[in-house]
Order: C-alpha cells, then sequence, then structure tokens
C-alpha cells in the first residue's frame, strides 16, 4: 500500500485547491505519466483523467459553479486548467475502446487502453486502486511493448503520435519488442512520401513546440533504413 499512500498523499497535499476539489467531487480515473511522474517523486502538471459519470453535466456544472477555463479535447473530453495544473478528462465509457467494444469496462481493463506498456499506470483516486503491472515490466525489462488486444492496435486514431512516443523512449535507451518494430515499419510504408512531415507537425500539435533537432535526427536515422527499426 506504500505506493498507493504516496499517490494519494501527493494529489491531496501537493496539488493546488481547484484540483483537489475536482479529485474529491468525481471519481476520478488517473493514467499515465502523471501517475508516473508521482512514482519518480515529482509533482506532475499534466494528468490524463477518465470520470466514471453517465454523463458531462456535473462536469460542466463544475466547470461553471469554480469558473474553470477550459476547451475540448478528442472524443468529446475537456481540458481543464486547474491554475499550475492542466487536466484532459473524459468519460470512462466514452473511451473509444470501451465504445467499439474491445473490452469490457472494467477497472482492470483501463490499463490496456494505453497501447504500451510504459503508459499503462492508472490509479482510482476513489478507491485508491494502483494497477503498475505492465509499467513494472516494461522497466525491469527495459522493453516497450504493446499490452491489450490486436484489435487496440488497430484502432489507434493517432498511430504517428505513438511512432513519436516509441522512438523518443528508444532514443533514451529502451529496446523495443518485434511487434513495436513492425508497427513502426508499418506506419511508416503507409505514409513513406510525407512520413517526416507527419511526424514533425503531429509533434508541433502535441506538444506545442517544434521537435528537438537531436530527436528529429534520431528519429530521420531510425526510419532510413529497414535495418535500424528492427529490435536491437
Amino acid at each position: 500500500m506504500y505506493q498507493e499512500t504516496m499517490i494519494s498523499d501527493v494529489l491531496f497535499n501537493k496539488t493546488n485547491d481547484k484540483l483537489k476539489k475536482f479529485l474529491s467531487i468525481f471519481h476520478c480515473i488517473i493514467i499515465g505519466g502523471a501517475i508516473r511522474d508521482i512514482l519518480s517523486d515529482a509533482c506532475p502538471r499534466d494528468f490524463d483523467i477518465i470520470i466514471d459519470e453517465e454523463n458531462t453535466s456535473k462536469l460542466e456544472e463544475f466547470i461553471k459553479e469554480q469558473n474553470v477555463l477550459y476547451g475540448k479535447n478528442f472524443f468529446g473530453g475537456y481540458k481543464l486548467y486547474f491554475d499550475d495544473a492542466v487536466c484532459d478528462v473524459w468519460l470512462l465509457k466514452n473511451h473509444f475502446l470501451f465504445k467499439e467494444g474491445v473490452y469490457d469496462i472494467c477497472f482492470d481493463n483501463i490499463s490496456k487502453t494505453t497501447l504500451i506498456n510504459y503508459d499503462s499506470l492508472v490509479y482510482d483516486v476513489k478507491e485508491g486502486k494502483l494497477d503498475i503491472n505492465n509499467y513494472c515490466d516494461c522497466i525491469e525489462k527495459n522493453e516497450i511493448d504493446f499490452i491489450g488486444d490486436e484489435k487496440a492496435k488497430e484502432l489507434n486514431y493517432n498511430p504517428i503520435l505513438s511512432v513519436i512516443k516509441i522512438l523518443s523512449l528508444k532514443n533514451k535507451g529502451f529496446k523495443i519488442s518485434d511487434r513495436v518494430s513492425d508497427y513502426i515499419k508499418e506506419c511508416y510504408y503507409k505514409n513513406e512520401d510525407d512520413f517526416i512531415k507527419l511526424i514533425r507537425n503531429e509533434y508541433i500539435r502535441h506538444y506545442h513546440m517544434n521537435m528537438p533537432l537531436p530527436l528529429e535526427e534520431y528519429i530521420i536515422s531510425s526510419i532510413s533504413t529497414q535495418k535500424t527499426l528492427v529490435k536491437h
């Protein structure tokens, strides 16, 4: 229970009041990098959160009452600005892999929606439940791999962003599995003429900055030949 206590302590003692109120009112499940940051002794500023609600009425009421700055993101979600913290928020039932019937809606399946093991950290704030099994396997093996159903990979709505994330991790020293390597090659051959342009544009769209030159050079080098795309 040490890790769960550590996460709860950061969320309710080291974040701002508006975010704490949000986490207290809604049944929030935090996914990915924010939990990874906390377990690495860092206080996150970006959160991906799904809320277990029937619709967005309660969320919209909260935004209005608390005067929260917000925007819209993918799949009808909201981007909420809580002073020094930014939260991307979706309804649990609206995640496309649940809507497509790839997985049944339950806590144990949420980590599978993250596609790769490095991102598969899930913490249920209300229940105090933590799922980091696939992430721990990633760290232990030092290898990026897909998790969950093959259908999830096929339905990935943004393969270019996935390639950026995977090659960024490979550039930091992670190995990649054979099927991840194959996925990158497939993505490249589907977009061969415009691949580098797509990579640059998606990096700017997602991170709101130009891709660092060393990373761009590494990605260009990685996709220049099949030999550098295979697992080392």
